[in-house]
């Protein structure tokens, strides 16, 4: 599990099982495969049990290998420096690379990317997140 604070919001990254899944259809559940058994599903929250405790005043918001390009763009920053710079281009922010600029000969580079999904994918990257794997992410509230 991993946390970080990105503007004035906070979220976790939850790692699933394997059998583990999450339906924004029913979006207060998990639900397990289980071998010979069947589908079990439980409350992500379950009120009478104090066991993850962190999970109190939270939301999931999505998983990672099915985050769209609309929620990743309510996740990441993005940067509009054109009021400054016209000729900068706006981009999301690169999160595993510590400069956001840099100058060459042909004046500021600027590190980030085109769409969020790059740039959250970044996000992952820069917490050490494999990719290979499902993450639930889970807003603070």
């Amino acid at each position: 599990m991993k946390t970080i604070k990105i503007a004035n919001k906070e979220y976790i990254f939850a790692e699933l099982a394997p059998n583990q899944s999450w339906n924004p259809e029913f979006p207060g559940f998990l639900t397990w495969e289980i071998p010979d058994i069947g589908t079990y599903s439980e409350p992500y929250i379950m009120p009478i049990f104090d066991l993850d405790s962190w999970r109190k005043d939270t939301k999931i918001i999505t998983t990672t290998n099915s985050i769209t390009e609309e929620v990743a763009k309510k996740v990441v920053e993005f940067e509009d420096f054109n009021e400054f710079h016209p000729s900068i281009k706006p981009h999301y922010y690169d999160y595993s690379n510590t400069n956001k600029w840099d100058y060459n000969d042909n004046g500021i580079v600027i590190y980030g990317y085109g769409t969020a999904l790059e740039s959250f994918y970044s996000l992952m990257d820069s917490l050490e997140l494999d990719r290979s794997k499902n993450y639930l992410l889970i807003e603070k509230l």
